[in-house]
């Protein structure tokens, strides 16, 4: 399989994620050091944004929703969280593959058993959602 660059989205709403749980953060003074700053630690959250890519790999065909609606944003929040609670950066991926796994949950729930799949029109993985094939 060709090597295709990470989705910049991707990127983009980790980055948002991440933000929106340091704004929520109520020992910030305390947690940032860890990580020289606030560029420092939104740089460790998008540095997992390829294993994002390499998990969206694996569940591009039966993904049922907009993945960085749905997975980018959720995993940079969780995943900021996380680490602005001294966790460390190995539990990314069992962060975001449980991120993944609820996603594909609600969807079997919501859609009566089965998880919808859309047709698509690609804009990168960030795609509109069309009539149901």
């Amino acid at each position: 399989m060709d090597a295709m660059p990470i989705d910049p989205l991707d990127i983009a709403y980790i980055a948002i994620g991440a933000q929106k749980a340091l704004a929520d953060c109520d020992a910030l003074s305390d947690a940032l050091p860890a990580f020289e700053g606030e560029l420092g630690y939104i740089l460790a959250c998008i540095d997992h944004a390829g294993m994002l890519d390499r998990v969206w790999r694996e569940s591009a065909e039966t993904f049922p929703g907009v993945w960085c609606y749905a997975v980018a944003e959720p995993f940079g929040h969780a995943f900021g969280k996380h680490l602005l609670d001294g966790g460390r950066s190995t539990d990314a991926e069992r962060i975001l593959r449980a991120i993944v796994a609820g996603c594909m949950e609600h969807a079997i729930t919501e859609c009566g058993g089965t998880a919808q799949r859309h047709k698509a029109r690609p804009l990168g993985r960030a795609f509109s959602l069309l009539e149901d094939p």
